[in-house]
């Protein structure tokens, strides 16, 4: 078999923009993997020895909002 815990290249793209409000507020809006690339962030070849790969994803596409108050 070949290399189970091997992967194509990829690309993320994570986007923000914010916008201040008076010297103490601001706002701001966000995407993650906004292209929503399938990938694995980590792989464990462990066929020999269990019969299986243990990989964990990355996240898909998230977006959000945040707002902060600076004292």
């Amino acid at each position: 078999t070949g290399n189970q815990g091997s992967q194509e290249g990829y690309g993320v793209l994570n986007l923000r923009g914010s916008l201040g409000i008076g010297e103490n507020v601001e706002l701001a809006m966000f995407a993650k993997n906004v292209n929503n690339a399938e990938y694995n962030t980590f792989v464990l070849d462990v066929v020999s020895a269990f019969g299986y790969t243990l990989g964990y994803r990355g996240y898909p596409r998230t977006w959000g909002g945040e707002i902060t108050v600076r004292f």
